[in-house]
């Protein structure tokens, strides 16, 4: 049997240290080599349609497909593993016909990982109407930690987004899926960097027993209130 979970299905688990920054499990995540080790896939066609391209982030505003329609994007300055490598280009998805998908393969030993990727949304498409996903997939586990909604969030600031999976058993091919979706014509743009995998420490023994006594305590109360019932 395959296992894929989300850490996050344990509210407040922690983990001892972070992700492995030497590692990034994932190629070209930084986007130094423009789509070099990427697939890129689309289901757009017609008005609306910009397939998906890297752009450099120097502050330098340039024309689409070079820049963000003529806007400066700045260097990526969130924090997280990767936070300082010094890259200076990110993928842009700005196009209101769905779906834009970066993927790759990649192999993974049975444990816990780390998946995540630093977001910046352009003033380009900010206010248009409609809302857009991204959403990232690692083999049978799905996330989609940015929604993005019109004059919703921050706007040119780079944000950073992670989260903790778990692999059983070890699978040699596992799809890395990262899909921009807009809902509509025209839709909310936005830039990603520094998109990896690592290998993540494994939850304290002490987290995992606060967790176990906290679900046995649910499970107690539950009964109490049943038999009260009755």
């Amino acid at each position: 049997m395959k296992t894929l979970a989300v850490a996050a299905v344990a509210a407040g688990l922690a983990f001892a240290g972070s992700a492995d920054a030497a590692t990034n499990l994932l190629t070209n995540g930084s986007f130094e080599s423009g789509l070099s080790g990427w697939t890129l896939s689309s289901t757009g066609a017609g008005q609306g349609y910009s397939p998906t391209v890297v752009i450099a982030t120097d502050g330098v505003g340039r024309g689409y497909p070079n820049g963000a329609f003529g806007e400066g994007v700045p260097a990526d300055n969130a924090p997280g593993p990767f936070a300082g490598d010094g890259g200076g280009y990110a993928a842009y998805f700005s196009s209101d016909v769905p779906d834009e998908t970066l993927s790759q393969s990649i192999a993974l030993a049975a444990g816990w990982y780390e998946v995540g990727f630093d977001a910046y949304l352009p003033l380009n498409g900010y206010n248009n109407p409609n809302d857009a996903t991204f959403t990232a997939t690692v083999g049978t586990y799905t996330w989609t930690p940015v929604l993005l909604k019109s004059g919703a969030g921050a706007p040119q600031v780079w944000t950073h987004y992670s989260a903790k999976v778990y692999v059983n058993p070890a699978q040699a091919n596992v799809p890395s899926t990262f899909t921009f979706k807009a809902n509509g014509y025209p839709a909310v743009d936005v830039l990603v960097d520094r998109v990896y995998v690592t290998t993540a420490a494994v939850p304290e023994p002490t987290t995992w027993a606060l967790m176990i006594m906290g679900f046995g305590g649910a499970g107690a109360m539950i009964r109490r209130r049943r038999l009260a019932a009755a």
